[in-house]
């Protein structure tokens, strides 16, 4: 069964969740493809089939309202290659609260995943979701230290075990890097500007067959994936995957990028 859940929490921010019944496989995620070609904005008509009635018809609402910021169906990955379902404490210095925000940290180097180039400290859906439903997620936040190559968001291909899209912030703007195979990834410019500080919003979303990124820069992208990759499972990813954060056998103590994030709305029907 289908189910959202709202969470408006008093001092701190407001989470808006939406989560789908599906499997709730997890597995060691893969690192971005290198080596990236910059590409211009591609717009692709939504010409995919209508959703499937049997998830379109199950839709039960639930609203909650807590004096805690509490969320639920996330894991936190941090830089020292640890995983937690306590996405509600801190874990300084890598994630932690801000006054309305939570902090993702990235370290100069650390331990990263089998598959990855680069340390994180990033969330992912704990359930996966398919493409032919409805599912999108809207995040509100800035970055507060960094340069460029800052990976904040990413619709992730749970079955390849490789990014189908990340978000990036490319120093000055963003950036779509979309893989459907290992090593393959192409950067597509987004148009726009945003800088060090200033608040941002995105919304990615995997929709009937089609892949759509928009930012509050005006940035927007629109892709239909291939068969090879349509029937997949996937989830998404927030947070911080600096592509400049390097791997090691410890973890730095110097802190490379931050990422504030405010709020997120995530729909799966």
């Amino acid at each position: 069964m289908k189910y959202s859940i709202l969470f408006t929490c008093v001092g701190l921010c407001s989470f808006s969740f939406a989560c789908g019944s599906a499997d709730n496989t997890a597995s060691q995620d893969g690192a971005a493809g290198t080596g990236a070609q910059w590409f211009e904005p591609v717009e692709v008509a939504d010409d995919s089939a209508a959703p499937d009635p049997a998830l379109a018809s199950e839709e039960n609402v639930v609203e909650s309202t807590s004096d805690e910021l509490t969320l639920s169906g996330w894991k936190l990955q941090l830089p020292d290659n640890s995983q937690t379902t306590a996405v509600n404490s801190d874990h300084k210095p890598w994630y932690y609260t801000n006054g309305s925000s939570r902090v993702f940290a990235d370290p100069n180097f650390g331990i990263t995943t089998s598959g990855s180039a680069h340390c994180r400290t990033e969330m992912r859906e704990v359930a996966t979701f398919k493409a032919s439903g409805t599912n999108s997620i809207t995040v509100t936040g800035k970055i507060t230290k960094g340069a460029s190559g800052i990976t904040i968001g990413q619709v992730f291909n749970d079955d390849d075990s490789i990014p189908l899209a990340e978000l990036e912030y490319t120093g000055g703007d963003f950036g779509v890097l979309y893989e459907e195979e290992k090593g393959g990834g192409k950067m597509y410019a987004l148009n726009g500007s945003v800088s060090i500080g200033q608040t941002y919003s995105y919304t990615l979303s995997l929709s009937q067959g089609v892949l759509k990124v928009t930012t509050s820069t005006g940035g927007s992208f629109s892709k239909k994936p291939s068969s090879a990759v349509s029937g997949n499972h996937f989830y998404f990813k927030v947070g911080n995957y600096d592509q400049k954060s390097t791997k090691g056998t410890s973890v730095s103590s110097t802190i490379r990028s931050t990422v504030e994030v405010s709020k997120i709305v995530v729909s799966h029907k």
